[in-house]
């Protein structure tokens, strides 16, 4: 799933080990602007950050909540 980190959102300004995704999910990339990057957990977060998330059906909607995203 492709999120965009919106100004509001809980994770603008975090690092990726501060949003302690849960187990089972993984931020694969990031594309800030025209660069296209695999993250660390020391990864800083920023509005307008394409987010690329992956994990399971079961384990989607709560990665996404920590991006002030709904599943739908």
């Amino acid at each position: 799933i492709e999120v965009t980190v919106q100004p509001d959102s809980p994770a603008n300004g975090k690092t990726l080990a501060e949003l302690s995704m849960p187990a089972g999910s993984v931020v694969g990339f990031i594309q800030r602007g025209k660069k296209l990057f695999i993250p660390s957990g020391s990864t800083q977060v920023l509005k307008g950050d394409n987010v690329f998330i992956f994990a399971s059906t079961e384990i989607m909607p709560e990665a996404m909540q920590h991006f002030g995203e709904a599943s739908n």
